[in-house]
Protein backbone atom coordinates (compact mmCIF):
# COMPACT_ATOMS: atom_id res chain seq x y z
CA UNK A 1 0.00 0.00 0.00
CA UNK A 2 2.63 2.59 1.24
CA UNK A 3 5.13 1.36 -1.45
CA UNK A 4 7.85 3.93 -2.53
CA UNK A 5 6.09 6.47 0.08
CA UNK A 6 8.65 7.33 3.08
CA UNK A 7 7.54 6.64 6.52
CA UNK A 8 8.47 8.59 9.64
CA UNK A 9 7.76 8.68 13.45
CA UNK A 10 6.38 11.14 15.72
CA UNK A 11 6.31 11.75 18.79
CA UNK A 12 2.70 12.56 20.78
CA UNK A 13 1.23 11.67 24.61
CA UNK A 14 0.29 8.00 25.17
CA UNK A 15 -2.93 9.54 25.38
CA UNK A 16 -3.21 11.15 21.92
CA UNK A 17 -2.12 7.74 20.21
CA UNK A 18 -4.60 6.26 22.08
CA UNK A 19 -7.09 8.57 21.41
CA UNK A 20 -6.14 8.27 17.51
CA UNK A 21 -5.90 4.42 17.62
CA UNK A 22 -9.30 4.42 19.00
CA UNK A 23 -10.82 7.34 16.19
CA UNK A 24 -9.19 5.68 13.86
CA UNK A 25 -10.51 1.98 14.66
CA UNK A 26 -14.14 3.44 15.20
CA UNK A 27 -13.51 4.58 11.28
CA UNK A 28 -11.92 1.63 10.03
CA UNK A 29 -8.75 2.92 8.87
CA UNK A 30 -5.31 2.81 10.19
CA UNK A 31 -4.15 5.65 12.10
CA UNK A 32 -1.73 7.14 9.17
CA UNK A 33 -5.05 7.34 7.16
CA UNK A 34 -6.91 8.63 9.83
CA UNK A 35 -4.53 11.53 10.37
CA UNK A 36 -4.68 12.24 6.20
CA UNK A 37 -8.59 12.35 6.42
CA UNK A 38 -7.92 14.87 10.06
CA UNK A 39 -6.23 17.30 8.15
CA UNK A 40 -8.26 17.22 4.92
CA UNK A 41 -11.18 18.29 7.06
CA UNK A 42 -8.29 20.68 9.11
CA UNK A 43 -7.47 22.56 5.95
CA UNK A 44 -10.76 22.30 4.26
CA UNK A 45 -12.09 24.01 7.72
CA UNK A 46 -9.72 26.93 7.28
CA UNK A 47 -10.44 27.42 4.21
CA UNK A 48 -13.99 27.99 4.63
CA UNK A 49 -13.21 29.94 7.79
CA UNK A 50 -10.61 32.48 5.66
CA UNK A 51 -13.28 32.54 2.64
CA UNK A 52 -16.25 33.62 5.63
CA UNK A 53 -13.44 35.97 7.46
CA UNK A 54 -13.20 37.62 3.96
CA UNK A 55 -16.78 38.02 3.29
CA UNK A 56 -17.14 38.73 7.23
CA UNK A 57 -15.09 41.99 6.27
CA UNK A 58 -17.22 43.34 3.76
CA UNK A 59 -15.36 41.32 0.79
CA UNK A 60 -18.19 41.04 -2.13
CA UNK A 61 -16.97 41.36 -5.51
CA UNK A 62 -19.28 43.07 -7.49
CA UNK A 63 -20.92 41.49 -10.43
CA UNK A 64 -20.91 43.64 -13.02
CA UNK A 65 -17.12 44.18 -12.16
CA UNK A 66 -16.54 40.74 -13.10
CA UNK A 67 -19.28 39.46 -15.41
CA UNK A 68 -21.71 42.32 -16.69
CA UNK A 69 -24.08 39.86 -18.05
CA UNK A 70 -24.78 38.84 -14.65
CA UNK A 71 -24.96 42.65 -13.01
CA UNK A 72 -28.68 41.77 -12.89
CA UNK A 73 -28.82 39.54 -10.22
CA UNK A 74 -29.06 40.25 -6.51
CA UNK A 75 -26.50 40.22 -4.22
CA UNK A 76 -25.26 36.70 -2.58
CA UNK A 77 -25.95 35.53 1.34
CA UNK A 78 -25.83 34.81 3.45
CA UNK A 79 -22.89 32.15 3.39
CA UNK A 80 -23.02 29.19 5.32
CA UNK A 81 -19.95 28.72 8.28
CA UNK A 82 -17.24 26.15 7.74
CA UNK A 83 -19.04 22.56 9.77
CA UNK A 84 -21.83 23.21 7.06
CA UNK A 85 -19.06 22.74 4.56
CA UNK A 86 -17.38 19.49 5.14
CA UNK A 87 -20.80 17.27 4.24
CA UNK A 88 -18.39 16.30 1.33
CA UNK A 89 -15.31 15.09 2.55
CA UNK A 90 -14.37 11.46 1.59
CA UNK A 91 -14.41 8.76 3.89
CA UNK A 92 -11.31 7.35 3.25
CA UNK A 93 -8.16 8.78 1.19
CA UNK A 94 -8.57 6.43 -1.55
CA UNK A 95 -12.21 8.21 -2.19
CA UNK A 96 -11.01 11.37 -3.10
Amino acid sequence: MLLGMGKTTISVESSTRDRLAAWAARHGRPMGEEIEVLLDIAERNEFWEQVSAGYADGYAPAPADEYPEYADLPQLGPFPTPPEMVDDIPPTVYDR
